[in-house]
């Protein structure tokens, strides 16, 4: 059995009544840690609770791109038609920390706020392009490039 995660719990959020949102609401960002099926859980358990949340598809889990996945996360939040919160876990919250990094706030700023849940989960990655775990650790070339500053 997988040992229990310090983000928010699936069941918890899944047996709450959905949030009633307003208009002026922020649209809620979802940036996963992972392309598995407990960042799937994880992401399908905030919508349900939260109808105002989007996962942001980050796309090139086999082959991890920083770049690729900031510029993600900055087309999303410039495509959402009012401010946003931005919510990651596990390998996610890396991506979005190199996204502040890299996006200067502007006047009129279209952030509100970042939740980080479960960081710790980056020695969780997969090891090996297969997508197999050995021993917790990041193993695979393309996740060491990746949390090396990517290519």
């Amino acid at each position: 059995m997988p040992a229990a995660s310090p983000c928010v719990e699936e069941d918890a959020l899944a047996t709450e009544h959905p949030v009633q949102t307003t208009p002026d609401a922020p649209l809620m960002l979802l940036v996963p840690g992972h392309d598995d099926a407990r960042s799937r859980a994880w992401a399908a358990a905030w919508q349900r609770r939260f109808p105002d949340a989007l996962p942001v598809d980050l796309g090139h889990w086999d082959r991890p791109h920083r770049n690729s996945w900031v510029n993600r996360i900055n087309l999303a939040v410039h495509q959402a038609a009012r401010p946003v919160v931005i919510v990651a876990e596990g390998l996610g919250c890396a991506v979005v920390a190199w996204w502040a990094a890299y996006e200067v706030p502007v006047a009129g700023a279209r952030v509100g706020g970042v939740a980080a849940g479960d960081p710790a989960a980056l020695c969780r990655l997969p090891a090996g392009n297969a997508g197999t775990r050995a021993g917790g650790v990041a193993r695979s070339a393309a996740a060491r490039a990746w949390l090396a500053g990517g290519v």
